[in-house]
């Protein structure tokens, strides 16, 4: 949508979408294509078990407890993300990585000056009338047990999922919102999907065509064990902007899934 409104480019480099931000040489000239596709070099936390502990305990504690603002801890986080040397060089490989979604909501929110979780709520889910969606308060709490709880797979063959306890510890910090911090009803979540499939006829609210199309483009073709950090699963990904594009019985089809 910012990019319709002129005020980014897919080819914005970090250095000029954030030129207040310090960041190492190697991340200068990253761009917003790069952000999209994972392949900026950013850190990736995927799992903390696979990060470095004291990493993980500035991104996970630290910022979050000194920043109250999820602006001010993407700041925090970018500023911090960026100092770090790149996992691989940028341009070169795709690692998914939750640090540079924040980023690119960092990105999104310096642009349009305004919160990105406002962003969400006024570009995305009033104009679509997804009442339900929120960004952000996720899991459920005891003081919103109506509110979505994450499942723990069961233990063993047709073992039942278990529901997350209200205290449980895995819960996102703000400044992962951008990366996993929308939750919704079926029904909103199917709004979503019809103003994709929508779109992609010209039909679109948010979005004409031509930029649908381009979210839903084979932009790359990555293998899945480089994609995900130690995941041994033999195949590639042909990926878009956020979605995997396939093709399936001769149709098109896009995939997304999260936690």
């Amino acid at each position: 949508i910012l990019v319709n409104e002129g005020k980014l480019s897919y080819d914005t480099t970090l250095a000029q979408a954030l030129p207040d931000i310090p960041m190492l040489p190697a991340y200068r000239n990253v761009t917003i294509n790069d952000l999209l596709l994972s392949k900026a070099g950013i850190i990736a936390f995927q799992r903390t078990d696979l990060e470095d502990p004291n990493v993980v305990q500035k991104l996970w504690t630290e910022i979050p407890a000194q920043y109250p603002s999820p602006n001010e801890q993407r700041r925090e986080i970018a500023k911090f993300a960026l100092s770090l040397s790149p996992i691989a060089e940028p341009g070169s490989k795709a690692i998914y990585s939750n640090v540079g979604w924040s980023i690119a909501g960092l990105i999104a929110e310096t642009a349009a000056g305004k919160p990105y979780e406002a962003l969400i709520q006024e570009r995305i889910f009033e104009p679509l009338g997804m009442n339900d969606a929120r960004i952000g308060g996720w899991p459920a709490s005891a003081a919103e047990l109506n509110q979505p709880q994450g499942h723990y797979p069961g233990m063993g063959p047709g073992k039942t999922p278990k529901p997350q306890e209200l205290n449980d510890v895995y819960t996102f910090p703000d400044w992962m919102n951008p990366s996993g911090g929308v939750n919704c009803s079926i029904k909103d979540f199917a709004l979503y999907v019809q103003e994709n499939l929508a779109g992609l006829e010209g039909k679109g609210k948010l979005l004409d065509k031509t930029g649908y199309e381009n979210i839903h483009s084979i932009h790359m073709t990555v293998k899945i064990s480089e994609m995900y950090l130690d995941n041994k699963q033999k195949g590639e990904l042909t990926m878009g902007y956020g979605w995997e594009v396939t093709t399936i019985g001769g149709d098109n089809v896009s995939i997304a899934q999260g936690s």
